[in-house]
């Protein structure tokens, strides 16, 4: 199972040596969709009470701090941690995002920008309206 689900298989190799000699314009159109979408979440989740968000240099993912959640409830939920908040969003908003503790952060959360626009800003949405619910 772990050679299956953590290796490029050869059709995908192929497919990269295509990519990185045959691709450009199709390589730079993707580098500005996920310039504009990085931009977009950036300044949604920095409009959103008490989240710190910095920028991300690489890949496709924020990792906002969200510790200023800590301590707050609804609804039978209790955020402790980002595990915590992660669950509640989940439950509340419909989203996944992941706790930032697997990666060296656990005041944040690991949040993709590699979706369309309009279901970032549709989990966005949801997100702040779940969020504004907490006390």
């Amino acid at each position: 199972q772990g050679h299956t689900t953590s290796n490029s298989t050869s059709f995908v190799q192929y497919a990269s040596i295509e990519a990185l000699t045959n691709c450009d314009e199709e390589i730079e159109a993707m580098r500005r969709e996920f310039s504009l979408r990085r931009e977009f979440m950036l300044n949604r989740l920095r409009e959103m009470p008490d989240i710190a968000c910095p920028d991300a240099d690489g890949a496709f993912y924020l990792l906002p701090n969200i510790s200023r959640y800590f301590g707050k409830s609804y609804g039978g939920y209790h955020i402790a941690d980002s595990n915590d908040f992660c669950a509640y969003l989940l439950a509340q908003a419909h989203i996944g995002l992941v706790p930032g503790a697997a990666f060296a952060a656990p005041q944040s959360v690991r949040i993709s920008y590699s979706n369309s626009l309009d279901n970032l800003a549709r989990g966005l949405d949801q997100m702040q309206a779940a969020l504004a619910l907490l006390r």
